[in-house]
């Protein structure tokens, strides 16, 4: 595959630009339903599994480059450090702000308990909406909901440490391995597992079939296998890719059956092909690299943190027409969301804290979290 650019911090703008695309679907798809039009942007909530595939490919050169040693092992403490520093920040930001909004004075989610708090803090949540039940859907789904695809990474990012510290083996053997037990896996358990839509929908062990798509991607990258990818045979079979996304956007009905039962891993497929679009020079790729697009995917963390408890706010305070409503949620989502990127989420990550300090400063964070929450929450 052909060399692409990068910003002065590594980052590709194009996958940047990427990220900015699922975001947009997502954001556009809970505010036109909070919103009460259901019936615009259906698909949106495919942008999640475009995120997982993104993740995989990221986390297995991430690795890949970090590896040291003749049996690539991977050092658990630096990587975990890592993993903290980017992710905890801003969502137990979020988790705190969202607790001190249930105060009885402002009541702005009604039903939030204290275990919500915990879950999102610790990683937990989709299995905690698993246990749930349909029942309490829209409990369960309150101000901190979408973080089971935040729970759904992070328990892959435990399983990959895993994979990355055992004794045996060349690393990029044992990369191989998971993907090929996730994807193959997690299809068999989505075909004839058991379980009910939320644990086809939010369970690990179904989801990582798209995030095992994502290592095997990282794989041929590193490999250099897709080097061969011409900008004329990506510009075709990549737009396919494209058109299938926008029209699965535009009027995919949430969760269908032939998406419960192996759908998700070609929906990962089309979003592979995107992605090596992404990485070869030609018309997409430059698309991906349009500014709005990479200023979104460079946010899209922190605007995903914050877009779904915007849009409630908005719901229980407005009352406008939808198409009013969603601009108004998509508004704040960006203005809020891009203040917590510059202000919490991004110091963050240029901090140059110790390992262990590190480590020590992430556990006593979460636990305050959920303190903070049994304290707050009636």
């Amino acid at each position: 595959m052909p060399s692409t650019p990068s910003t002065d911090n590594g980052r590709d703008p194009a996958l940047d630009g990427l990220r900015g695309l699922a975001v947009a679907m997502v954001v556009l798809f809970h505010s036109a339903a909070i919103g009460g039009a259901p019936q615009w942007f259906k698909g949106g909530f495919l942008g999640v599994s475009l995120f997982f595939v993104l993740s995989g490919m990221l986390m297995a050169l991430v690795v890949l480059r970090s590896a040291d040693g003749p049996d690539g092992r991977v050092a658990a403490g630096p990587y975990l450090a890592r993993r903290a520093r980017r992710l905890l920040p801003a969502s137990l930001a979020v988790v705190v702000a969202c607790t001190l909004l249930t105060r009885p004075s402002w009541s702005a989610w009604p039903g939030m308990q204290a275990g919500d708090a915990w879950a999102a803090a610790t990683a937990a949540m989709n299995w905690h909406v698993i246990d749930l039940g349909s029942a309490q859907l829209l409990r369960g789904l309150g101000p901190l909901g979408p973080y089971w695809s935040l729970a759904v990474e992070w328990q892959f990012y435990v399983l990959l440490l895993l994979v990355c510290v055992v004794p045996f083996g060349r690393l990029v053997s044992r990369l191989w391995a998971l993907a090929a037990v996730a994807v193959v896996g997690g299809t068999l358990l989505q075909l004839v597992g058991g379980g009910d839509g939320f644990v086809r929908e939010f369970g690990t062990d179904r989801r990582l079939v798209e995030l095992g798509i994502g290592i095997g991607l990282g794989l041929l990258l590193h490999r250099g296998t897709l080097r061969s990818v011409t900008p004329r045979s990506a510009r075709l079979w990549g737009g396919g890719a494209l058109l299938v996304m926008l029209g699965l956007f535009a009027v995919a009905d949430f969760d269908p059956p032939w998406l419960l039962h192996g759908g998700f891993g070609l929906v990962a497929l089309v979003s592979a092909a995107l992605v090596v679009t992404a990485r070869t020079p030609g018309p997409l790729r430059r698309v991906w690299s349009s500014s709005p697009l990479v200023t979104l995917g460079r946010d899209s963390y922190s605007l995903y943190l914050v877009h779904w408890p915007i849009g409630q706010l908005l719901a229980r305070h407005t009352d406008v027409p939808p198409a009013l409503f969603v601009v108004l949620a998509v508004g704040a989502t960006v203005a809020i969301g891009g203040t917590l990127a510059r202000t919490v989420e991004r110091p963050a990550q240029r901090l140059r804290w110790s390992t262990s300090t590190t480590l020590l400063a992430a556990l006593a964070a979460t636990l305050a979290t959920g303190l903070i929450a049994e304290l707050v929450i009636p």
